[in-house]
């Protein structure tokens, strides 16, 4: 609530110090947001050491929304060191667990061949398993590959 000003006064500094405690106390969903704040900086100082750390511990816990963050951390050089491998590592993790959002990245990362070699049919199965859910960039996704399959067969395709 401090975070985001729901019902309070917004105070992402305070915000930060109660989600540090309770991240302190193993709490994975604060050490998440811990970490995506450390990341960002927001309510505490940019700092990407202290994003890896805290996203790393609720990762390593299993918590797919960091075990997401970390292999984006990974991937694009956001804590000071860039491991591609480990970053799609815990992608696979958290689209493994059902979370959508890591589905429609993995999809995402087959379908263009970042991190990973290119294989459009796993590609479209990690996108369907995300769209299902509900994600509409993964929805988003596989319109442009049905779109582009169509036109590459010569099909006409249907104005929107």
């Amino acid at each position: 609530m401090l975070e985001s000003g729901l019902g309070i006064h917004q105070n992402e500094v305070q915000a930060a110090e109660w989600q540090r405690r309770a991240a302190a106390q193993g709490h994975t969903g604060a050490q998440t947001r811990l970490g995506v704040m450390y990341s960002n900086g927001r309510g505490v100082p940019k700092h990407a050491g202290a994003a890896a750390h805290w996203t790393r511990l609720a990762a390593e816990r299993g918590d797919a929304p960091a075990q997401r963050n970390l292999g984006m951390y990974l991937m694009d050089d956001r804590v000071g060191a860039t491991d591609p491998a480990q970053g799609v590592t815990w992608i696979r993790k958290a689209a493994e667990q059902g979370f959508a959002p890591a589905q429609s990245l993995r999809g995402w990362m087959l379908q263009v061949g970042h991190g990973v070699s290119r294989d459009e049919a796993q590609a479209v199965a990690w996108l369907r398993k995300a769209a299902d859910q509900g994600d509409a960039d993964a929805q988003k996704a596989l319109d442009e590959i049905r779109t582009a399959a169509m036109a590459r067969s010569g099909a006409t395709v249907p104005d929107r």
